[in-house]
């Protein structure tokens, strides 16, 4: 199996940012844990999926975590979305509106190249990030690795 490392999320960018303005949360910056809701259901959604595809199950690691969660929150400061460098497959998600983790992993599995990240074979752990603000929107980065 063939990893995009560090790719295209500008299909995804262009998916997401018709979308409408809903609901409004607090824009100060929060630790995310493998236990939060929004990691925990990334990482059970991502495991749901590579297993209906025959692959293992990804650990949750909180160093990816916390990294995740550092450049999500950097995005959204600087109202960017561009990829880290690092060892690592990322997916990137922006939405200028607040929006639930299931409907990030439905667009990181309708895009092709987002979903090879997620169906990467070598990866054993994942971790991933979220930051939202009300006039930022939605920033969701998961890095598998």
């Amino acid at each position: 199996m063939i990893s995009i490392r560090h790719s295209a999320s500008a299909l995804l960018m262009g998916a997401v940012a018709a979308a409408g303005v809903m609901g409004s949360s607090s824009t100060t910056a929060h630790a995310f844990t493998c236990s939060d809701y929004e990691v925990a259901t990334i990482v059970r959604l991502t495991n749901e999926y590579r297993e209906s595809r025959g692959l293992g199950s990804l650990r949750c690691d909180q160093h990816m975590v916390e990294e995740s969660q550092a450049w999500a929150d950097k995005l959204r400061a600087e109202g960017d979305i561009t990829h880290a460098e690092g060892n690592f497959a990322e997916n990137l998600a922006w939405f200028h509106r607040e929006v639930a983790p299931e409907e990030v992993m439905d667009s990181w599995i309708n895009s092709p190249l987002h979903r090879l990240n997620i169906l990467d074979e070598g990866a054993s752990m994942m971790g991933a990030g979220w930051s939202y603000g009300e006039d930022e929107g939605t920033y969701a980065v998961q890095r598998l690795g």
